[in-house]
């Protein structure tokens, strides 16, 4: 999912411009209604997270763009953007990782083992700071030319967590955070707020 899509179809305009004693208005009072669902669906998002995800609200807000809608344009889009990042961010997730054995928790509610074999935290020179696990693969050749093959020489991966943007995903789309898949939700808002503008004018 690459955004969360609001917008009202030309059934809808045409139900609104026929309560609608002047018509003029109406783009006006849709873009309206559309942005303040837009605003209500970043709060349903914002709830997804509390009740679901350790992650807090700094990073889903700096992933989330939020398109508004015109008096020309009567659709708005939340945009997110976002990769994933190292679970040593504390942001996001929280881990635990002791005489070998890490831990991790991204949602809320317990952690859960990362690997069955040994994991260790560093910082490596370029600055990032992570949880590693050596895959008993050689493969460091400038280590390799100095030394004998070890484990220092073995390649590593690094252990991440998953990104702002797919944690919205997954709380739009129903799969965490306590909530059903929120389309329905969001057309229901859309409509309720509609109404809102519509009495306004009759």
């Amino acid at each position: 999912m690459s955004g969360v899509y609001i917008e009202v179809n030309q059934e809808d305009v045409r139900r609104v411009q026929k309560k609608l004693k002047d018509l003029e208005k109406a783009p006006q009072k849709l873009k309206n209604a559309i942005n303040r669902t837009a605003t209500q669906t970043k709060k349903y998002i914002h709830q997804g997270r509390k009740a679901g995800y350790r992650m807090q609200a700094g990073p889903i807000n700096s992933s989330m763009t939020i398109w508004r809608a015109t008096a020309s344009r009567l659709d708005a889009v939340i945009k997110e953007r976002d990769r994933p990042h190292s679970l040593m961010n504390k942001d996001r997730y929280k881990i635990s990782a002791k005489n070998g054995k890490g831990m991790a928790g991204v949602y809320k509610g317990g952690m859960k083992p990362l690997s069955a074999g040994p994991v260790f935290t560093a910082t490596m020179s370029n600055g990032h700071s992570g949880i590693f696990q050596r895959t008993e693969k050689q493969g460091i050749k400038k280590r390799l030319e100095k030394f004998s093959a070890s484990k220092h020489t073995q390649k590593i991966k690094t252990f991440q967590g998953p990104g702002a943007a797919k944690v919205v995903e997954s709380i739009y789309l129903g799969r965490h955070g306590g909530q059903e898949d929120m389309e329905g939700r969001i057309r229901e808002k859309l409509h309720e707020e509609m109404l809102k503008e519509i009495k306004k004018l009759m």
